[in-house]
């Protein structure tokens, strides 16, 4: 209610309060010309991107100025000795009665007011540079007042911004950072720099009685029919015996109540209900009191400011509303319809759905009232394809994003583009939760910097918990992914990162950090970047049950050095019996490098489940590792492959006692003298079993790789040679073999192994439909091209299929024979003294058998009757035949 009424009068709110400023109590706490460095923080400083920061004003110095309360504070400012480089974007001042007379420890901000809330402040050098309060601060005139600010991030840290500050033990806290969000952030460090401060506060005033909130109606509301009422403040510091409260629609007075009791200063009345009324979208309700209070004309209200609320009653959005730049359908952009549901709620599923165009936007995303898991608010293209509809940001400004999410709960993009000429596309932050972005293009430049200022989805400093990106194409930028959780003692839960194409980040594509049992699957990511540290996928902290399935990382290009470390597993542990799932990830580390290398690094990660993978380094030097395993416990290996074919180590087990179980795994170096390491130089399979003290099932053999790119190799060696694991699909979604599948990343088939069909025969017209086991480019069947998995063949004649891959062309053949049915007339009929012969009628049938007994091909008739005959032909199919034999008389 606050929030919208804060909306709906702020404009009027605020000429009344410059109108009561006049009257107004101006103090300065501290003197002195004592300047902060720019290279320390204070509220205006940033020297680092984004700051929190906590200060008290005492009540004893305070009064000491002369200003007693209970009143309200209307405006603050520092004194500004020199203003930052760049404005400070979404300033928020957060204010509290607190007991604290400083910040030797960091202030409880449960319950504070949000004074100021996020605005772009563009300090002014040179005195006290004011800012007037959204919602002026109610101090109780008996604790002290702690202020709380925090600003989002500046484009880049610099040497600038400082105040003039009075020197007082622990008298300034703060925390800022490049790359955390400290808004919400608790602030750890303090110094004696209190900066110097000018308030207006309100006089005391003897009679203030003032409209606390709207009752009823509720906005949002999704019922028009409603009564009226309302809730008492007394704001004066006499106390409040009665005051009558009045209301009208669209300006026609409809009622009024008087009430009466007892209220102390800040205390507030019970509902006081004012009538009921047919409310129609758009009418305006005004409640006001009556500025004769006590029941006595010389008890006069003395500040109009907080007398009368007013309101727009309008029912919170539901289904589907067009966006049409042509101004033909309901909105013509995202940022108004969502306006909308920012002011006056859902009451169902809302869908912004675009026609068509490109939107020169940004969208800052907040919780709507009402909206919900069950009724989110849905941006999306009516196509159903992102190419139609693109909300662009021409990266200008201190906020450079196209959608933040700040606080925001349950929105979904759906199939829609988002561009950032230069910084993020996506922000997320300040606990905003139960999002979907699927479908989406999110683009921003390539870039050449590792600055988080250019990561595509950004993420930082806060839990953000059940976040989804699906099936998205992600371009450009510093990363794909930067997303970073709260803390190892405050994990993230709910993450799941699922079949993206991530192209071109120039460090790292997937940067995960603080998370729990985030899900990380089915993500292609490649790049051209030139950056010499580069990362595929990078996991910090990701704790618990994790999954990693079916990832594929690579260069873009034959010439290509990113990444130099394809997948980062950094003090990431699970938990027994939920180990975690690293499992049929493809990784490739390509190019001309000469460098050293790390295709798979786990680090001190605990209870880690790594199966059916397949690493590949192609180029790097001799010390490059396609898999370098560094310490943690209770890890297992099953059918990997680690192949490493610039001559360096296939496996390097700094710590082997760090595992409990490896079997089935292959490994293969160019360099066979430099094979692996694993409490000792490996040279041979023999070496890696007595160094681990495992992998009886193991295999040291060359792969034969025929796709270094997507991580293919045909070797037979490697066909079937695997064990049961959690990994019952490969890479592509084929079924894995139940008893012996094949080790790596995909299931394939050898040359030898390939056998689809043998000769079979057709019985009673029956079809056979054959079925290939694996995936292929193309396939041929008898004379037909067809790229389908299955053929039915439905009568006889020579058969083939060809099948091309990876692994090269396979063939089969097969010869199809068809059933031999016998050939007994259906009806005959012989003389009276006639013997006749019949026969099956079949080729050297296998086995015949007449109703007469006879199990000779012929029989002779002499006699009517229906003669029945069972046989079996040559191939083994079984018929039956008959014959109505009839006779003439004599």
């Amino acid at each position: 209610m606050k929030k919208l009424y804060t909306r709906i009068v702020l404009g009027a709110l605020l000429s009344v309060l410059f109108s009561v400023n006049s009257y107004g109590q101006t103090i300065q706490l501290g003197s002195g010309t004592s300047t902060t460095s720019t290279y320390s923080s204070s509220p205006v400083n940033i020297w680092y991107r984004n700051t929190v920061c906590q200060i008290v004003y005492t009540a004893a110095e305070i009064n000491a100025q002369g200003v007693y309360g209970p009143t309200d504070l209307l405006e603050l400012g520092f004194y500004i000795a020199s203003s930052p480089l760049y404005d400070l974007p979404s300033y928020t001042i957060k204010m509290g009665n607190t007991a604290s007379g400083n910040v030797a420890s960091a202030l409880n901000t449960t319950g504070w007011t949000t004074v100021k809330n996020g605005f772009t402040y563009s300090p002014t050098a040179g005195g006290y540079d004011m800012i007037t309060l959204d919602t002026p601060f109610s101090w109780n005139g008996t604790d002290n007042i702690g202020i709380e600010i925090c600003w989002s991030f500046v484009p880049s840290y610099n040497a600038s911004g400082s105040v003039r500050y009075y020197s007082t033990s622990s008298g300034y806290r703060y925390s800022w950072s490049d790359y955390t969000t400290m808004c919400g952030y608790t602030p750890a460090s303090s110094n004696s720099y209190k900066p110097q401060v000018q308030l207006v506060f309100l006089p005391p005033i003897p009679f203030n009685a003032g409209i606390s909130e709207i009752s009823s109606p509720v906005i949002p509301t999704c019922e028009l029919d409603s009564t009226v009422s309302t809730v008492l403040v007394n704001s004066g510091t006499d106390s409040l015996y009665e005051a009558t409260v009045y209301y009208a629609v669209n300006g026609v007075t409809q009622g009024s109540s008087t009430w009466t009791g007892a209220l102390g200063t800040g205390e507030t009345s019970s509902t006081i209900s004012l009538g009921s009324y047919t409310f129609n979208e758009g009418d305006i309700l005004t409640i006001w009191n009556d500025p004769v209070l006590n029941g006595a004309s010389a008890n006069l209200d003395g500040d109009s400011s907080n007398d009368t609320i007013e309101i727009t009653v309008k029912s919170g959005l539901s289904g589907v509303y067009t966006v049409d730049l042509s101004g033909s359908g309901d909105y013509t952009d995202f940022s108004s319809g969502l306006a909308d549901a920012l002011l006056y709620g859902v009451c169902d599923t809302v869908i912004f759905e675009g026609q068509g165009g490109i939107w020169n936007e940004q969208l800052s995303l907040e919780t709507a009232p009402n909206q919900s898991a069950s009724m989110p608010i849905i941006f999306r293209s009516a196509s159903g394809s992102a190419a139609t509809d693109t909300i662009n940001y021409d990266g200008s400004g201190n906020s450079s994003f196209a959608v933040d999410f700040n606080d925001a709960d349950h929105f979904h993009f759906e199939n829609l583009s988002l561009v950032n000429t230069y910084g993020n596309v996506i922000t997320i932050g300040n606990g905003s939760d139960s999002n979907v972005v699927s479908g989406c293009n999110l683009i921003t430049d390539v870039t050449t910097t590792t600055s988080t200022s250019n990561a595509v989805v950004y993420s930082s400093g806060s839990n953000d918990v059940g976040n989804s990106f699906i099936d998205n194409y992600i371009e450009g930028g510093s990363y794909g992914f930067y997303w970073y959780g709260s803390s190892s003692s405050s994990l993230e839960a709910g993450t799941v990162i699922e079949g993206n194409t991530i192209k071109d980040p120039y460090y790292m594509g997937i940067a995960s950090y603080y998370q729990d049992a985030v899900n990380i699957s089915h993500n292609k990511i490649s790049s051209g970047s030139s950056y010499t540290s580069g990362y595929g996928i990078y996991l910090y902290y990701n704790d618990n049950h994790i999954v990693v399935d079916g990832n594929h990382v690579f260069p873009d290009s034959t010439t290509t050095n990113w990444p130099y470390y394809g997948m980062r597993i950094y003090y990431c542990d699970a938990q027994f019996p939920a180990s975690s799932e690293i499992k049929n990830n493809r990784v490739v580390l390509g190019g001309t490098s000469t460098s050293t290398r790390y295709g798979m690094y786990p680090y001190y990660s605990d209870f880690q489940t790594y199966t059916n993978n397949t690493v590949i380094i192609s180029a790097g030097s001799t010390g490059s590792r396609a898999l370098y395993h560094y310490y943690g416990d209770y890890n297992t290996y099953y059918n990997n492959a680690y192949i490493n074919l610039a001559d360096g180590y296939a496996a390097y087990y700094y710590s082997s006692n760090s595992i409990l179980a490896s079997d089935n795994n292959a490994w293969f170096s160019t360099n066979m003298s430099n094979l692996g390491y694993a409490s000792g130089t490996v040279t041979n399979l023999a070496g890696f079993q007595s160094g681990l003290g495992m992998d009886v099932n193991s295999v040291v053999a060359d792969p034969i790789v025929s796709d270094t790119v997507n991580a293919i190799f045909c070797a037979d060696s490697l066909n079937n040679a695997g064990r049961p694991s959690i990994a019952m699909y490969d890479y592509e979604g084929e079924m894995r073999s139940s008893t012996t599948p094949d080790i790596g990343a995909n299931e394939y088939q050898s040359a030898a192994d390939f056998n689809v069909f043998d000769d079979f025969v057709i019985c009673d017209n029956s079809d056979s439909t054959f079925t290939l086991a694996y995936n292929y480019d193309y396939v041929l069947w008898g004379t037909a091209m067809d790229t389908a998995t299955s053929y039915t063949v439905s009568q006889a004649g020579q058969y083939y299929v060809q099948a091309v891959g990876a692994c090269g062309t396979f063939l089969d053949t097969a010869q199809v024979y068809a059933q031999e049915q016998p050939t007994l007339p259906f009806n005959m009929n012989i003389c009276a003294d006639e013997v006749t012969q019949i026969s099956s009628g079949i080729t050297n049938p296998a086995m015949v058998s007449w109703s007469t007994g006879a199990t000779t091909d012929s029989i002779d008739i002499s006699a009517a009757g229906v003669y029945t005959v069972e046989t079996v032909d040559t191939v083994g199919c079984y018929s039956i035949d008959s014959v109505n034999v009839t006779q003439s008389p004599e």
